[in-house]
């Protein structure tokens, strides 16, 4: 389970990385060099700044967004747990709606942290993965989990308590 689950988190983090260069750095870059022609020199500095800050895999902003990309994830996932198990035993959950979420939160949280983030375990996996052949079909896997979790509870909402809370 840890494995797959670095494999989606290092999938998550490849898009955002991709996505990062093409639609942020390359563009701002660009506008920067055409108003200022002169500064193109500063080309490799700036790209230095842009993997530190952007890409790093220690505490980048890339990072932290597939991290909250997973946690979201992993939110619904547990929110929809819970929800059953609330429909279950016939308690409503309209009385404690913020003790339903602050659960789901927590233990999305912890299970992110024992799967990702407990002794920088996603870095060993990172450079396992880094080694293998990825193709654009690697990524319908991490399409599929969060389409699949959000459809099912979008799904389980509208059978369980609908859409009326």
């Amino acid at each position: 389970m840890e494995r797959i689950w670095n494999y989606l988190f290092y999938l998550q983090f490849r898009i955002l990385e991709k996505y990062s260069l093409k639609f942020v750095h390359n563009p701002l870059q660009n506008v920067f060099f055409y108003f200022f022609p002169k500064k193109i020199k500063r080309k490799k500095k700036m790209d230095n700044a842009y993997y530190s800050v952007i890409n790093n895999r220690k505490n980048g902003l890339n990072l932290g967004f597939a991290f909250r990309f997973m946690n979201l994830t992993t939110s619904i996932a547990y929110g929809i747990i819970l929800l059953y198990i609330n429909v279950i035993i016939g308690h409503e959950v309209k009385e404690d709606m913020l003790y339903f979420l602050i659960g789901a939160l927590l233990l999305s949280y912890a299970t992110n942290y024992w799967f990702l983030r407990r002794n920088d375990t996603y870095l060993k996996y990172f450079k396992e993965f880094e080694t293998e052949n990825f193709s654009r079909w690697n990524y319908m896997y991490l399409f599929l989990f969060h389409a699949g979790i959000l459809s099912f509870g979008i799904v389980s909402i509208y059978l369980t308590v609908g859409f009326n809370l």
